[in-house]
Order: structure tokens, then C-alpha cells, then sequence
């Protein structure tokens, strides 16, 4: 009599599409399924670099995306595998940096004719850089951009005196 085994063919492995983040703390992770079936799906992530396990996640079976909550403003290696009868594909994998959280201003205070010094607190997470803009009130003019040094949380403004 012969033996007789079972088994069961990896599914084919998923295409990530896109890994965003439009909300501060928010990465929205969107796949193609791979030929054949896919019972349902493992979605991993960890921060670049780390040496920390990956966080596993189970999205709904039915899609093909989901939404991690993450640290704003830090990078992720996030990774997509599809499973079907038990067994796992191999993983898409990409990079995504979450979406830095909002600063708060502080105070915008003009001690000085023709300057106004800007203070924030930094949000939540990692921010590599900040960007102020200021326009003078009711001129409908573009907004002027000021890059500050990416160390500090305020910045000088030259502006014209006696302008709102």
C-alpha cells in the first residue's frame, strides 16, 4: 500500500500597491492579491532599524488593505504575505514613514519693529524639519515659507512694520 501525503501548495505572494500616511499616527497599507486563492492575509510592521519583532496584524480577510496604528514621524518596514489552507506566501515588503503630528504655536510675538518671533512644542514622533508660513492678514498674497533650523521649536520673521 502506498503512503499517502497532503500538501499544500504557498499561495502566490501579494503586490503592495501603496503604504501611506495622511493622518499623523496612521499608515494605510493597500495590496493586489497574488494568482489563486488566499484564505486570508498577514500584514507585519517594525520600525526600520529596530530589532524588535515585527507587529503582526490580521486584517479582514474580505480586503485587500488595511490601516496600521503607528508612532507619528517614525519609519516602518511593513510586509504582506498571503496564507491559504495553512499555508504562507512568501512577503511583499516596502518602507513607509508615518505622518509627523501637528505642533501646537506657542506664541507669535513682535518685540522688535519689522520682526515677530514664532515659538511651537513639537507634536508626538520624530519631525526632521518644520515649515512656517506667514502672509500679511487680508492681502491675499501667497504665503511666504521659512525653513528654521530643524533643531530649534522657534524662528525669527522679518517682516514689514506695522503689517498684520
Amino acid at each position: 500500500e502506498a503512503d499517502t501525503t497532503n500538501a499544500t501548495a504557498k499561495p502566490s505572494t501579494p503586490t503592495i500597491d501603496s503604504a501611506d500616511s495622511n493622518t499623523a499616527g496612521e499608515i494605510v497599507v493597500s495590496w493586489t492579491k497574488g494568482s489563486g486563492e488566499a484564505s486570508s492575509y498577514r500584514v507585519t510592521y517594525v520600525i526600520m532599524g529596530s530589532a524588535s519583532a515585527p507587529t503582526p496584524v490580521s486584517p479582514d480577510p474580505t480586503t485587500t488593505s488595511t490601516t496600521l496604528t503607528v508612532t507619528p514621524g517614525q519609519q516602518y518596514t511593513i510586509s504582506v504575505s498571503a496564507i491559504s489552507n495553512g499555508a504562507m506566501s512568501e512577503a511583499d515588503t516596502t518602507n513607509a514613514t508615518a505622518k509627523p503630528s501637528t505642533p501646537t504655536i506657542d506664541s507669535a510675538d513682535s518685540n522688535t519693529a519689522g520682526e515677530i518671533v514664532v515659538s511651537w512644542t513639537k507634536g508626538s514622533g520624530e519631525a526632521s524639519s518644520y515649515r512656517v508660513t506667514y502672509v500679511i492678514k487680508d492681502s491675499g498674497d501667497t504665503p511666504t515659507p521659512v525653513n528654521p533650523d530643524p533643531t530649534l521649536t522657534t524662528t525669527t520673521l522679518t517682516v514689514t512694520p506695522g503689517q498684520r
